[in-house]
């Protein structure tokens, strides 16, 4: 309903690039933006970050045990480059965004 957040996470955008390491192996140097978004409806209601707050907590949590298959591993640590809010309104709706940046390194196997 109306008095309701809606909220999620979205994998908006990813890069890689490759790394030559030696003959045998190769490295893939990967970036990917995590876009969590909680909104809420208006006018008259000012939200609250406290939600997504928690959302990006717990990205941050679970991107600990981040692991890919078919043929890489992670090179450890992974990296979180940086967290930008992006918060906003219009004539609807009062909405409040987390841009979530990783860069993570993976290794051919």
């Amino acid at each position: 309903g109306a008095t309701q957040p809606n909220f999620y996470v979205a994998m908006s955008t990813q890069t890689k690039l490759i790394d030559e390491l030696n003959k045998c192996n190769q490295q893939w140097d990967c970036t990917i933006l995590l876009d969590a978004i909680t909104r809420y409806a208006s006018p008259g209601n000012i939200g609250s970050r406290v939600l997504l707050n928690d959302i990006e907590e717990r990205i941050i949590s679970l991107m600990n045990d981040f692991t890919v298959e078919g043929g890489f591993d992670v090179y450890r640590p992974i990296n979180l480059t940086n967290s930008t809010s992006m918060d906003g309104h219009d004539d609807t709706e009062v909405y409040f965004r987390q841009l979530i940046r990783y860069r993570i390194r993976l290794i051919e196997q």
